[in-house]
């Protein structure tokens, strides 16, 4: 799913690192195998992106659905792990909510439409970073639903590379 707005992205002049991890649904997906499949993909770019040429002093998470909380996670995220006395609900390291403050600008987008992820998700977690004293913002695209988000040449797809451009700076205008 996340291929054509990668490709799209690349198009604009970003470097895409498209990060595949495991659902629910699949043979240690969950907890904490998706998150550590997200963790490592982050760390390995982290590793190696000097050597690719990649500049990773600017880097900006971009997801959909799910992979917009993994994207939320892997820039507040701390180490999952076993259960202990200290920490008896270690299923809160899934949860951004619980890194607050974040040391992040984090922008949530959300079709005014969409029924899958309802906008007020991405208006609450916006609010309960900024009550947290964190940077945060909030955009809600109208009239659009839940694949909008990631579909190059909509409304939604073009607001969402034009809050890229303002994290990180225009790729093209860079290599002009």
């Amino acid at each position: 799913l996340m291929n054509y707005a990668a490709e799209a992205l690349r198009i604009e002049g970003f470097a895409v690192w498209n990060v595949e991890y495991r659902g629910v649904d699949e043979e240690g997906g969950g907890y904490p195998g998706t998150f550590l499949d997200v963790a490592n993909a982050a760390d390995a770019l982290a590793r190696h992106g000097a050597a690719l040429g990649l500049d990773t002093r600017r880097v900006a998470a971009f997801g959909h659905s799910a992979g917009g909380h993994l994207a939320v996670w892997t820039a507040a995220r701390a180490l999952t792990g076993a259960p202990s006395e200290e920490r008896p609900n270690v299923f809160s390291d899934t949860s951004p909510a619980e890194f607050l403050p974040l040391d992040t600008r984090i922008i949530s987008v959300n079709g005014a439409l969409d029924r899958i992820a309802p906008p007020d998700l991405g208006r609450g977690l916006t609010e309960k970073i900024k009550a947290a004293g964190g940077l945060a913002d909030y955009v809600n695209v109208p009239a659009s639903g839940h694949v909008e988000l990631v579909a190059p040449g909509t409304l939604a797809f073009d607001m969402q590379v034009a809050a890229l451009k303002q994290l990180l700076g225009d790729p093209a205008a860079a290599s002009d």
